[in-house]
């Protein structure tokens, strides 16, 4: 471009919609598939939750204690929450008799840690869902809610996880890592649900 008869610098070139968009939208998309496994493998106990609310606790166990593993060396801000809601599942397996296995390798199978932010985005998220089944359950069950229902505050961080996964750019390196990593994330959940057979009451039936 000439003005006043010398050339001017070329313009920058315009950013991408993939740079000027946060990751948030993106980290939800690139990560269904897993999301949905995840979910699928939960199926019975959507179905079914008082029938199941001790094979879930159980599953839940398994998949949180690797993941607080990794949160307390990535500076995850729901490190706490994430200790809190082990010691309400461990009381909670334990007052129904039931001692899930654990899936070998969760914790090291990827060979470094997680992303702090991929873990917040994992956890305070499935907070969320947790309130559903809350109230679902306060409908269908008689005995009083197990502590790992019981409500915490999480709402604030998962706000603030929001706003920073907004600030990164989706093409960025570490929107790679943070996709990857919350992919690692849901095959913990995924993985402790197919290890362990459903309970019901006293009868354990495996998962087909």
């Amino acid at each position: 471009m000439i003005t006043n008869g010398e050339i001017a610098p070329p313009a920058p070139p315009k950013a991408t919609a993939a740079q000027t968009a946060g990751l948030r939208m993106e980290l939800r998309r690139a990560t269904r598939g897993e999301h949905d496994a995840a979910e699928a493998a939960f199926a019975p106990f959507h179905a079914a939750p008082a029938q199941h609310l001790s094979w879930f606790l159980g599953c839940q166990l398994v998949a949180l204690r690797p993941l607080y593993a990794l949160a307390g060396r990535s500076g995850a801000q729901a490190e706490a929450l994430i200790g809190d809601l082990l010691k309400a599942l461990e009381q909670d397996c334990a007052d129904r008799g039931w001692h899930p296995a654990p899936v070998a390798g969760h914790g090291a199978q990827t060979g470094r840690d997680l992303d702090g932010l991929a873990i917040d985005y994992l956890v305070l998220g499935s907070r969320l869902g947790t309130e559903v089944l809350r109230r679902r359950l306060m409908e269908e069950a008689d005995d009083p809610l197990p502590a790992y229902f019981a409500p915490r505050p999480h709402k604030d961080m998962w706000q603030q996880s929001c706003r920073e996964l907004d600030a990164i750019p989706a093409d960025s390196l570490r929107a790679k890592r943070l996709i990857d990593d919350t992919r690692t994330g849901f095959s913990f959940f995924y993985a402790a649900a197919r290890a362990n057979p459903i309970m019901i009451g006293t009868d354990i039936q495996p998962i087909l």
